[in-house]
């Protein structure tokens, strides 16, 4: 039933009976309290009321289920729509048998009453109501939202009447004729504006400020009422439901971070959002490091905040060993040496310390127990927690840490770091409270010299042994990594594995297979197979970081595989080690042509949206015109039962809340959210209590978790308030540049309503935070931006989800398989929403931090302007609006099957042709029902075309070839670029920040291009750039010659051509060897295979001395080299091929895959390699991935060392052909690098 729109039990608007406004259970995605790790929800008796946090609730038992009880087998869980409930209860009636199972809808889609046939229908006894004397007056607020399912008025809302023309249009298109029912009648005149303030004659005059004026009603809005469909799972998300699914929504805390390496190493494996916090930032660090001092409370809270974030899997803690360290006990021959400062009898502290010593002790011995709090924190919520300090450290003899020696569930090794590439023999104790530790508690096998400790240059040598080492942290990363993976966590990057449920990132991999985000994804797993096996105690000794090892060394196992075994430790097991088993080159090749090119998977489509192309595909323009239509009728209908509702819920809020929300339909948006599952739909509460400023957002259920901390808590703020006002003002009083444009635009918002003013500085009430307001010229446009991050209001937000945007690639991906799907011809268009952020309210208390200052171009005074609105340039308005844009997308996506995307204001909207006038009406439509604004006419407001622009790129539905379209610039951005290239090209000079403004319109433009040409020339550019003053001279010829190429080619180049379908897919493997003694060993081989796994072309060589001689060219290895050049060599011979073809290029040398898709390198030969094989990838128009494969697995590895066995002799490109190709490019290649040419 929930495949068809027409057959929709769940969805049917039928009478709930009303909840209790006050359940247990806020809401994922509200708002917290700062320190306040408890969910937290707006109440009418108290400010904050705790709430369960992750009890009960989980999926409605729909699909099947008799028990009617989701994850957490909660008893609370009410039925989606208790009016269908077929199952036993003493507050339901069943469903009679005869009833289910059927259609409860006509074959004009109006909804049937089931218990309207049985004489049970609610809604019959509430209609006697309807005629009943008006009790408006003797209701509560609470009594009126309770009551809000019995009205039934039609609300008389300005989109109304718009709405029933729409309506009306639309069952036009119909087939059949749609049968009309009775509008309801209109008992109300539309809603007047709130009367705006008028302007006095000189522009400046400044009314008296109220304290609270914005807000004279209650001073909190109230939550919204339940509906028919509302279920506990709106209540806080279970731990469960905040665990990211894949391994890059992990993260890790590294406190006392120093140079944070472990951070470093984290966010090589695909843990990017690790952090380091420590009380300095050095600049030898590898990581990020937010400062921080764990002993002032306000930064202590902002730790216990990060804490409780999503996705933290691991804390990693190196508390200082000043205090404690034994080589205090080191005698120095000179006057002042450190002395111990602690004893194994006195740990705390000696008690003959002096003041200062005392003092510094004091900070150690807090920060210590810091460390013990969390500890117990992470034992609670099930957080891996590692603590490092040396191995005879006094550290260790501290009560606090001795109680958590005694902890059954505390692990304590010993580590030596020589056995990790340290220098010297440092022993250093790890206590964690998981076995994965057992995976560094690696001793010394004496098999290396150590350098001595004691002072070296007049300091300990115990501080140059303070960083970790890279082989120490990658080797607890693989653990950690390997333990997430046995927990069920998914790498987003194995292609394969996340099929069906991969992230918006993979889009990349249909569009543009070529970038540098593609080069961090695999199409194949490295291993065809994971073992856990057991060895003895003997040789698990000798296993303590990975290893190959033949396959005959283990005992007992009978695998097929190539030689040899990778054989890494199981942590904290002294028998058992993982084996990891490698496919053979001709499964391999096998399962390669299973996965095919990735550009044919569709990754990175919103699920929504995808839904909505199978479906618009299936059906055809009429029954889709009929669909939407009924969905329309639904909801109108639905729109007038609420209407008094609305308007009694709206009375209720804050004034400004009340103006800004005056058009919206809030309870109809929030039932429609629970109606098709959207899973935030705290998003409709927030929009009715304003959006905060400042704060924590939780994960908004439905986001992927992404943490990013607040850097600065609401009492530093309170402490920096009076300077950041000081400042703000000061520089608003200097500014120059735009004063009567800004003025001019602030006060036209006073007009609209979106804020007050203007009003003087003394004026503003007690601790009100100023921002700077400045313009930007967009075009021949001024915009007004608000600078929330000099007021630091922006570093006081954080949030824990990720905001996936469908940008321009997520149009492109969705028209690709529009296009696979439907044989119709394909338009477009875009719907923007006017003046968006000033049509969302900020909360009460975000008022007392919305002022924004502004120059009087009359007086030069400045002013103050507090905006009821959402500002744009705060982080936090950022994440609320884009909340609503996804949330109206998602009831497109559901009800009228609207393929569109959602970028910030801006909607791209594709249809069929002959179903265009229905999509683009129901579109509006659904916006006018719920109150949105967006441009009705203009240039914003362009008719559905087959070539179309959206977020700054022309798309050409119609370029010539069946099922093949176009994205490229628009004419008006590509000129802008080429003259400021040209200009920069004259000037023969560039300068850092000038370069970079312009790289990022570059990378934009480029993108949209045929090739990748620009990537090596822009970094050559920026190598210029950054390049010291001294040296600019030299490299200014160079430098011009660079930026006239850009400039050709970005006025030349074709549009990115993209096609639905192209002929099969080619995989190409290739492989190449360096041995010898001076490395002049060289071979070079190939092989070429169909989509039926046929062999089309293959080659194997040694290359002669001379070419041999000029690759190396003093190196010593030069295997990436040689490994491109082998792909580049294919390119070449394999012509007739891979022309206009989808080709999987498959290389076991990870340097020269990532070069070839990112275009750039250290090596400049590598570099030259890479951007000559896309000069033939875009001559040749292929389209072009490139794979990893194993050594082990690669089947060009014997013909690259002269082994053909196996290989078809008819199929063998001639030697000499290719000893022809190689010294070419050889010449080539040694031509370019002589005359540095670019």
């Amino acid at each position: 039933a929930s495949s068809t729109m027409d057959v929709n039990f769940h969805f049917m608007p039928l009478v709930h009976a009303p909840q209790q406004l006050h359940d247990k259970g806020g809401h994922g995605g509200r708002w917290k309290r700062w320190g306040d790790g408890k969910g937290s929800q707006w109440t009418h008796q108290e400010k904050w009321q705790r709430t369960d946090k992750g009890k009960g609730g989980g999926k409605p038992a729909f699909k099947g289920k008799d028990d009617g009880k989701g994850k957490g087998n909660s008893s609370k869980t009410p039925f989606i729509n208790m009016s269908l409930d077929y199952r036993s209860s003493r507050n339901t009636t069943p469903m009679p048998a005869g009833l289910r199972g059927g259609v409860p809808a006509d074959d004009n889609g109006e909804a049937i009453c089931f218990g309207f046939g049985l004489g049970q229908c609610k809604e019959v006894a509430d209609s006697a109501h309807q005629d009943a004397p008006n009790r408006e007056s003797t209701l509560g607020a609470s009594e009126v939202l309770d009551n809000f399912r019995e009205t039934s008025v039609v609300l008389p809302l300005q989109s109304t009447q718009d709405s029933e023309t729409i309506l009306k249009h639309q069952e036009e298109q119909c087939a059949e004729p749609l049968v009309k029912k009775a509008q309801a009648k209109d008992h109300g005149s539309s809603q007047e504006q709130q009367q705006q303030q008028a302007n006095t004659s000189d522009g400046c005059a400044v009314p008296p400020l109220e304290q609270g004026s914005a807000s004279r009603a209650p001073e909190t809005a109230p939550e919204l009422p339940d509906s028919p469909q509302a279920t506990e799972e709106s209540g806080n998300q279970s731990a469960e439901t905040r665990r990211p699914q894949f391994l890059q929504g992990c993260w890790i805390l590294e406190i006392f971070a120093g140079t944070a390496a472990m951070v470093a190493a984290a966010a090589a494996e695909g843990l990017s959002r690790s952090v380091g916090i420590d009380h300095v930032r050095l600049a030898s660090r590898r990581g990020k490091v937010i400062q921080l001092d764990l002993l002032l409370p306000s930064h202590r809270q902002l730790l216990w905040k990060w804490l409780r974030a999503p996705g933290l899997v691991a804390v990693w803690l190196a508390p200082p060993c000043g205090t404690a360290s034994r080589a205090r006990e080191i005698p120095l021959r000179r006057d002042s040496e450190p002395r111990p400062l602690r004893t194994s009898e006195n740990p705390a502290g000696r008690p003959d310390l002096s003041p200062d010593e005392a003092d510094r002790v004091g900070k150690a011995n807090s920060l210590y127990r810091i460390t013990a709090e969390i500890w117990s924190f992470c034992l609670q919520h099930d957080i891996l927690v590692v603590i490092e300090n040396p191995y005879r450290s006094f550290f260790w003899h501290l009560p606090e840490i001795t109680s958590i020696l005694q902890d059954d569930r505390a692990v304590l090794v010993r580590c030596d770091f020589c056995m990790f590439g340290g220098k010297r023999l440092k022993k250093t104790a790890l206590l964690a409270n998981d076995q994965i530790i057992h995976a560094l508690a690696v001793q010394c096998d004496g098999q290396h010299e150590h350098l001595p400790w004691g002072v070296v240059d007049g300091e300990f040598a115990t501080k140059q042994e303070t960083a970790y080492t890279n082989v120490f942290c990658r080797t607890f990363m693989l653990a950690l990594t390997r333990h997430l993976r046995e927990r069920g966590f998914k790498d987003e990057r194995e292609v394969q594995s996340c099929l069906g449920q991969a992230t918006a990132t993979a889009k990349v991999l249909t569009t543009k297979a070529h970038t540098k985000r593609a080069a961090s994804f695999r199409m194949l797993p490295e291993f065809k197979q994971t073992l856990r096996w057991t060895v003895s105690r003997a040789q698990r000794e000798q296993v303590y970081r990975p290893t190959w090892m033949p396959v005959d060394r283990i005992p007992g196992l009978k695998v097929q595989t190539v030689g040899e075994i990778k054989v890494s430790p199981v942590s904290g097991s002294p028998t058992d080690v993982w084996l990891d088993v490698c496919w053979s080159p001709q499964e391999f090749v096998l399962q390669a042509r299973k996965a095919g090119h990735p550009s044919h998977m569709h990754l990175g489509i919103p699920p929504a949206l995808k839904q909505a192309i199978d479906k618009i595909a299936r059906l055809s323009s009429s029954e889709l015109a009929k669909i939407r239509a009924s969905q329309s009728r639904r909801w109108l209908a639905r729109a007038s039962q609420l209407q008094e509702a609305e308007q009694k819920f709206k009375e209720s809020l804050p004034l400004h809340i009340q103006q800004s929300l005056q058009n919206k339909r809030v309870l109809l948006f929030k039932e429609m959210l629970e109606a098709s599952h959207y899973p935030d739909k705290a998003v409709a509460d927030d929009l009715a209590r304003g959006f905060s400023l400042v704060g924590h957002l939780a994960l908004p259920e439905g986001w992927t978790p992404d943490f990013r901390p607040a850097t600065l808590s609401l009492e530093d703020l309170v402490e920096l308030t009076q300077e950041s006002n000081e400042q703000v003002v000061k520089e608003v009083a200097a500014s120059t540049s735009f004063t009567e444009e800004l003025w001019q635009k602030s006060m036209e918002e006073v007009d609209k309503g979106w804020s007050e003013g203007p009003f003087s500085l003394d004026q503003a009430p007690e601790g009100a935070i100023f921002s700077k307001r400045f313009a930007i010229q967009q075009g021949k446009k001024v915009r007004p931006i608000d600078d929330l991050s000099q007021s630091f209001l922006n570093a006081c937000f954080g949030s824990e989800g990720k905001i996936e945007l469908h940008d321009a690639e997520t149009i492109t991906a969705a028209i690709l398989m529009f296009m696979r799907r439907s044989d119709a011809d394909l338009v477009g268009k875009t719907i923007d929403l006017k003046s968006a952020y000033r049509q969302l309210p900020l909360s009460t208390e975000a008022l007392r931090m919305s002022f924004v200052a502004v120059k009087c171009p009359r007086t030069g005074q400045v002013m103050l302007f507090r905006l009821l609105c959402l500002p744009f340039g705060a982080v936090a308005a950022v994440h609320s609006f884009i909340r609503i844009s996804l949330a109206l997308c998602h009831l497109g996506h559901f009800f009228w099957l609207l393929p569109w995307s959602s970028f910030y204001d801006d909607y791209t909207l594709l249809s069929t042709s002959t179903a265009a006038q229905s999509s683009d009406r129901s579109a509006s439509f659904l916006l006018d029902l719920l109150g949105f604004d967006f441009d009705r006419d203009g240039d914003k407001a362009q008719p559905f075309k087959s070539h179309f622009r959206a977020l700054g790129v022309e798309f050409n539905l119609a370029a010539e070839g069946h099922k093949t379209f176009q994205v490229g610039n628009t004419k008006e951005r590509t000129d802008e670029l080429i003259k400021d290239l040209a200009e920069l090209a004259t000037s023969g000079k560039i300068w850092p920040k000038t370069w970079n403004r312009l790289r990022g319109r570059l990378h934009f433009v480029s993108s949209q291009l045929t090739g990748r040409v620009p990537k090596r020339l822009m970094r050559r550019i920026s190598e210029y750039a950054s390049a010291p003053r001294h040296e600019k001279g030299q490299h200014q010829s160079a430098l011009r010659n660079c930026l006239l190429q850009l400039q050709d080619y970005i006025s030349e180049a074709r549009p990115r051509t993209l096609r639905a379908f192209s002929s099969e897919t080619v995989y190409l493997f290739t492989d190449a060897s360096q041995e010898g003694e001076a490395g002049l060993h060289m071979g070079l081989g190939a092989v070429l295979f169909n989509q039926q796994g046929n062999i089309l072309a293959w080659f194997g060589i040694s290359l002669p001395q001379e070419p041999a001689e000029v690759l190396v060219a003093g190196k010593q290895k030069v295997i990436n080299e040689l490994e491109s050049l082998a792909v580049l060599l294919s390119f070449v011979l394999c012509e007739a091929f891979i022309k206009e073809r989808h080709i999987m290029c498959y290389l076991d040398n990870e340097a020269a895959r990532v070069t070839l898709l990112k275009m750039t390198s250290d090596s400049e030969t590598l570099s030259l390699l890479a951007h000559t094989c896309a000069l033939l990838e875009e001559a040749m128009g292929m389209f072009t991935f490139y794979g990893r494969v194993p050594s082990k697995s690669n089947v060009a590895d014997a013909p690259s060392r002269l082994d053909f066995r196996g290989l078809p002799p008819d199929k063998r490109i001639r030697d000499d052909e290719v000893l022809a190709q190689v010294r070419a490019i050889v010449v080539n290649l040694q031509q370019s690098l002589s005359q540095g040419n670019c």
